[in-house]
C-alpha cells in the first residue's frame, strides 16, 4: 500500500498543522518566547524596561493645586524623574551581581522606595511594567527557595 507525501508541518489531511509550544514557554508581549529565561535575568529585564518608560515618559507628571510650574520647575523636576529612572538602571545592574550570590535576599523593597518617590514628584509609571517587575520578583524569590530547599536537601541526604 503506497501512501502519499505528506508535507513536513500538514497532517494528514493536508491541512497545516500548529506549531507546539514548548512545555515551559513563556508569553512576552504578545508573542512566544523559546527559551526559560533565568528569573534573576527577567528581574533585570523587567527593572531596565520600567527606567526606560520612565525616562521617555519623565515629562509627564501631575502637579498639585492651581499654580503651574515654570519652564524651569518642569525640567527639573523632569530631571529628578530620569534621576529615579537611573536608580531603577543602577538596581538592575546590582540585580545582574545577586545572580552570583544566592545568599543574599532580593531588594524589592528599594524597588518600592523609588516607586513611592516618583509618586511623590507626581510621576506614575505604567501599571503593566511595574506589575512586570512585581511578578519577576516573586517568580526569582521562589526559584531561589527552591534552589535554596533543594541544596539543602542534599546536604541532609550526603
Amino acid at each position: 500500500m503506497a501512501r502519499s507525501p505528506v508535507k513536513e508541518g500538514t497532517d494528514a489531511a493536508g491541512r497545516i498543522e500548529k506549531p507546539v509550544p514548548p512545555p515551559m514557554q513563556s508569553v512576552i508581549k504578545g508573542g512566544w518566547t523559546y527559551r526559560v529565561e533565568d528569573p534573576i535575568e527577567t528581574s533585570v529585564s523587567a527593572l531596565k524596561e520600567l527606567a526606560q518608560q520612565i525616562r521617555t515618559a519623565s515629562r509627564f507628571f501631575a502637579q498639585y493645586g492651581r499654580k503651574r510650574f515654570s519652564p524651569p520647575e518642569a525640567r527639573t523636576r523632569e530631571q529628578e524623574i530620569v534621576a529615579l529612572a537611573a536608580e531603577f538602571e543602577k538596581l538592575a545592574a546590582e540585580m545582574e551581581q545577586l545572580a552570583a550570590a544566592p545568599q543574599h535576599p532580593l531588594p524589592f523593597h528599594r524597588v518600592t522606595e523609588i516607586v513611592q518617590k516618583l509618586h511623590k514628584l507626581g510621576f506614575y509609571p505604567n501599571n503593566l511594567l511595574f506589575e512586570n517587575v512585581v511578578r519577576a520578583f516573586v517568580s526569582a524569590e521562589k526559584f531561589r527557595r527552591s534552589e535554596q530547599s533543594a541544596f539543602n536537601g542534599e546536604e541532609d541526604h550526603g
